[in-house]
């Protein structure tokens, strides 16, 4: 986490919102520390527990600046072939409102 914090961004990988949180506020303590802005520094990191708009609101809030994701994990399962993928990147897309 240091190495991270002295440069531009962290990815975490397969995390729990609460974990992913902790690890966040601790690099922005180590950019404070030395002296580093915590406005231009990228958290990245694929949230195991967060399903719904307010799972990544809470995320964001706590300084996550980015998430990855499989959306078809959470409506087909990992057996979706191309066309239900795509289906499941809509339906993510229209169940947490990202288009404003």
């Amino acid at each position: 986490m240091r190495r991270a914090a002295r440069y531009d961004g962290w990815i975490g990988d397969l995390i729990k919102t609460d974990r992913a949180i902790e690890a966040a506020g601790r690099l922005r303590e180590l950019r404070v520390e030395n002296g580093l802005s915590v406005e231009d520094f990228t958290v990245l990191t694929p949230l195991t527990d967060a399903f719904t708009a307010a799972d990544y609101r809470r995320a964001e809030e706590a300084g996550i600046t980015g998430i990855l994701t499989m959306p078809w994990m959470f409506y087909t399962g990992p057996d979706a072939g191309l066309s239900e993928k795509v289906d499941a990147m809509r339906r993510f897309r229209k169940d947490l409102a990202l288009d404003g």
